[in-house]
């Protein structure tokens, strides 16, 4: 009797473990599917392709709006969240750096409108105004003209990803440029941007989603 119900059994497991890696096969392949590019690599034993794994951490800049204001508000812009308006999704906010100084010998004005689709940005705009009333020499006043490049890399960091040297070079000494990889243009329009970084500037700094993010320039 025992034998009986002993082989059932074994032949029951057998076809049990069957079904289970058949279907944890299926789970598998599904799991694989949602991965990002370093899951997959890891995940398949091999090197992670470098371009996919820039494109995807592009993609997340604007493919997730709620983080992108979370990013904003680390850096003080106390952005309410990204809404609906009467030309599409937008988010915004705004500041004067710095935040809790009386009579700063710098000051930078600052907004940002994130803007798109429901569930993609299509466009995060910044602006900053500068004007220093201090003596240049100081340090104070190189601090908080450093300001709009903290912020942009802040930001930019929350992701993984960074501006370009022509973009941090443009936001260090207040002068115009421009950049494009992986589906990303930024823009720097610096006004007088004649290189004068003690004089009055007004920096607009635009961050586009190009057409297909998931394709490398």
């Amino acid at each position: 009797m025992q034998v009986r119900f002993v082989l059932p059994l074994i032949a029951f497991a057998g076809l049990a473990a069957c079904s289970s890696n058949g279907s944890g096969s299926a789970e598998n392949a599904a799991n694989v599917a949602t991965m990002n590019e370093q899951q997959r690599a890891q995940a398949e034993h091999r090197a992670p392709d470098p371009d996919k794994v820039m494109s995807e951490r592009w993609q997340a800049l604007f493919g997730q709006p709620d983080k992108l204001v979370a990013a904003l508000n680390d850096m003080g812009y106390k952005v309410p969240g990204y809404a609906a308006g009467t030309s599409g999704y937008t988010a915004t906010g705004q500041q004067v750096l710095p935040a809790d100084e009386k009579n700063p010998p710098a000051t930078v004005k600052t907004n940002v409108v994130a803007s798109g689709t429901a569930d993609t940005v299509q466009t995060i705009t910044f602006t900053f105004d500068t004007h220093v009333s201090g003596s240049p020499d100081q340090r104070r006043v190189r601090d908080i003209l450093g300001f709009p490049r903290q912020i942009v890399n802040g930001v930019l960091q929350r992701f993984e990803v960074g501006p370009g040297d022509p973009v941090v070079s443009a936001l260090t000494l207040f002068h115009s440029a421009k950049a494009s990889s992986y589906g990303t243009t930024i823009t720097v329009d610096a006004t007088p941007g004649n290189g004068d970084r003690f004089a009055d500037q007004h920096i607009v700094v635009t961050i586009s989603r190009a057409g297909d993010a998931a394709s490398a320039a």
